[in-house]
Formats: C-alpha cells, structure tokens, sequence
C-alpha cells in the first residue's frame, strides 16, 4: 500500500505549474515548494488520556526565485483562488527582494538548472493512518498500558505515547514537478518504579517511518522499557575515569549524530564554526569506522525521497575507513564551499529557511559479533538506551548520555548496573579508539533534532555495537 498524497496539494499543481511558465522568462530559477503535513498525538498514563495535533502539522508554499545570482524566497499559508493574484504577489515580493540586494553586498551564486521531469515517490506502508483510526489507536494503548502496569507492583507510573504524520510534498518548477508522500510514527514512552531504594524513571522510544503497523510493536517496546527500568533501582553513579565501552545501537547512532552532525553541516564550515573543516580529507578516526548520512534508509525516521530543495536524496559517505570526506549540505552551502550538494536541504516547514541538516547519519557495519565485543572487554561497560546529546562543532566535543550501564570485567556481564552514564570528550580521540564494530545493526530509535535550540527536523539514532574508549562520569 502506498503512502496517499495530499488531495489539497494535488488540485493546485496544475495551475500553479501554468503559473511558473508564465513566470519564467522574468528568472533565472523560480520554483515552489508545497507542504501538508497532518497527524495525531496520543498520550495515555493511568489518571488521563489526550489527543492532540501533531507538533509538525503544516501546509504552506514557498516560492523561491533568482535573478542575476541573486537568491530571494517568501513563504505563503494560502493560495489565492486567482491565481493572477499570486502572480502579481510573486512580482512585487521579487522587485523588494532584489532592489534589496543591489543596495548591499549580497552573495551571488550560479543559476540553478532545472534539471526536468516528473516523478511521484510514494512510501510503501503496511496500514495506512485515516480519521477513522482514532478510537482504535486509542483503545489499543489503552489496553497495553493496563497489561504493563500490572507487570510488576514496582512500577508506579507509565505515559505511553504515539504519534503519527502523514506528510506530503511538491517541488514544482517550470520543467516538471517531484511529489512524495511519507508516514512517520513515533512512540516515546516513560516508565516509573519504586521500592526501597526510592523512584527512578527511563525513557524509551521507537520511531520509523512505517504506517500504523507500528502499533504492533508497541507493547515489545514498552515491555523492553518496563525490564529495564525495573533494573535501575539500586544502581549507583560511574566512578569517573576511562573504560573500554561498548555502545548499543541507539547510543552509537547517537554518537554519529553528535560526533558527525552539526560539525559537518557545511554552513558551519561557511561560517568557520567546525573544526571539523580542518581533517577533511585526512585520517580522523580508526580504519574500522565508515558512517553515512543517508536519507534513503528504508524506514529510517529521518528519510525522504528529495529535499526541500528538490535535490534527490542520496547516501552521502561521510568518513571513509576514517577518513573525513565530505560534509552534508544545501545548495547555497554547496556553492560556497566547492563540495557537492547532498539533499540535505531541509526546513522544520514552510515558514522557515533551508539549512543543510543531517536525517539518518550512523556508522556501518562491521565484521564482529557483540559477545566477541563483551568478550575482549577487561574492564568496562556496556552502555544502553540513549539519552540525549550535545555537540560543540567549534572545539569538536560531545556530551552524550547513557541511561544506564552494564558492567562488564574480564570478558563477562556481572550483573551491576550503574546510572546514569555521562559520556564526554574530544571527537577524534573517541573515534580514533572505536576498535571493534558489530555486523548486527538497529535503526528504531529516532526524535527531532534542532539547530540553534529550534528548526526542527526527523533524525534517526541507530546503526551497529561499537566497542571504544570512553570517558565516563
């Protein structure tokens, strides 16, 4: 079954494309973007239940035009019914945008080629999300909440989450139109347990891009969520120092996010705010390590089938046997820094501007399995379900946290947990160290990462173990 596109936007392409050919002999390039993202949030606990919007609902436009190297765009929430009214819209704005320009030093880049065609990229999804679904969804994590609050008397409180959008886009210019059209679903959850030694709580998520046949993994998350907190009480803090650490896919996938994401976006690079531009083409990390950032991951939280540019998506090899090769970027960052556009051009919607932004960025997989990893560990530990992470791009540290740590000593699990786990350091020394990567690899875990504390966008956290050197607290 296909992802459906938005009925809305499919009745406006054919005039808007008249539009464009009429307009087109006036600019370089002009182009418009169209989005209609819809959804619901559900949240249940054991004293209330909500149903909400999503946070990413949208529909909107965004015009973007260009004039003697100039690059000028607005937005729209609303097409008129005549459409000689956006005509008149789009000359006026381009007159302000580019008398603007020629009264400062604005930057000037090549003319974007319209390269043509029409292509409709459609998602393959098991159960497609509809209006009618809603007291369904509901009842079902209704029940699987009252089955895991009865797993354990430790468990005092459990909020369960999901979410789902549906979200389609149009990139139209006067030589052809691309459409896509994507489900993504999310379910975060958050376990409470009590006993003796007091309250703790964990975090959990499972995010893809798939249709309601999410649901039936749902209950399989939360009962993961629900053994591991019940293993947080008692357990103490990491003695600070160096151990010999073996991420699970979530924690190492977040690892690539922090070690690899805004550092290599190529405005950072613009703006001589990474560090990172300094071992382009040099060696930064051990042999063993090549990590992407691909948006063609199937299923991937942070995938899409073009950019908010119209750049086609593609897997972009970020560090090659641990050499630094390329940054992601957008078109402008592209053109100002000599490297190639990669479709990572993205807006948190149609009110905001494209950055280059990463979407599913992990390491690949490697040759070993994850009890040869416990195995050639002395002393150290296994870090488990992700917390969240900070990225200094400028000096290239990482801050990242474990909600919880298995003990590993002289090859084997002893049982001991501790918690919480603050992993820190110098990205090229935790990457130099990474010594061992698994074959197995997990991509369920995702969220909304932000540029600058806002400008949201989808990312999955995942990929293979890595076994590395860590500083711990």
């Amino acid at each position: 079954m296909e992802a459906p596109f938005s009925q809305y936007l499919e009745q406006r392409i054919p005039a808007l494309s008249e539009l464009l050919a009429s307009l087109a002999d006036r600019f370089q390039f002009i182009s418009i973007l169209g989005a209609d993202t819809s959804g619901k949030e559900f949240a249940v606990s054991r004293s209330a239940s909500e149903i909400k919007p999503t946070a990413f609902t949208e529909c909107g436009f965004v015009i973007r035009m260009q004039r003697q190297g100039v690059l000028g765009e607005f937005s729209i929430n609303g097409l008129p019914a005549d459409m000689e009214k956006l005509h008149d819209l789009i000359c006026t704005k381009a007159e302000k945008i580019f008398s603007f320009s020629d009264r400062f030093d604005t930057q000037l880049y090549p003319a974007i080629s319209c390269t043509g065609g029409n292509e409709n990229f459609r998602q393959k999804v098991e159960v497609v999300p509809d209006e009618s679904d809603t007291e369904h969804i509901m009842a079902r994590l209704k029940t699987i909440l009252d089955r895991l609050l009865n797993f354990n008397s430790k468990v005092s409180g459990i909020t369960l989450k999901f979410s789902y959008e549906k979200c389609s886009k149009f990139f139209l210019t006067p030589a052809g139109c691309l459409t896509q059209s994507l489900v993504y679903c999310d379910n975060p959850v958050y376990v409470n347990v009590r006993d003796d030694h007091g309250c703790r709580n964990l975090y959990q998520v499972l995010s893809r891009a798939a249709g309601l046949e999410v649901l039936d993994l749902i209950e399989e998350n939360l009962v993961t969520a629900v053994k591991r907190a019940l293993e947080l009480p008692g357990s103490a803090a990491v003695e600070p120092g160096i151990y010999e650490i073996i991420c699970s896919p979530d924690i190492s996938g977040l690892i690539a996010h922090e070690t690899f994401g805004h550092g290599t976006e190529a405005d950072m690079l613009v703006q001589k705010r990474a560090l990172s531009a300094q071992y382009i083409g040099r060696q930064v990390a051990n042999p063993v390590v090549t990590l992407f950032d691909n948006p063609t991951l199937a299923g991937g939280y942070g995938s899409y089938f073009f950019d908010d540019e119209g750049t086609p998506a593609s897997c972009t090899e970020i560090i090659g046997k641990g050499v630094l090769l390329l940054p992601i970027s957008d078109l402008p960052s592209a053109w100002m820094t000599g490297f190639p556009a990669t479709g990572n051009g993205r807006r948190e919607s149609f009110k905001r501007k494209a950055y280059p932004r990463m979407s599913n960025t992990y390491f690949a997989p490697g040759e070993s399995s994850l009890d040869e990893m416990i195995r050639s560990v002395g002393r150290g530990f296994l870090l488990e379900c992700g917390g969240g992470g900070v990225e200094d791009p400028k000096n290239w540290h990482l801050h990242c946290s474990s909600q919880f740590g298995r003990e590993i000593a002289d090859g084997r699990l002893t049982g001991r947990i501790v918690s919480p786990v603050i992993l820190t350091g110098f990205v090229p020394d935790l990457l130099q160290s990474i010594s061992m990567v698994s074959r197995e690899t997990s991509f369920d875990w995702g969220g909304i990462c932000t540029k600058g504390r806002k400008e949201g966008a989808r990312v999955t956290l995942g990929g293979p173990y890595i076994k590395a050197l860590g500083r711990l607290g």
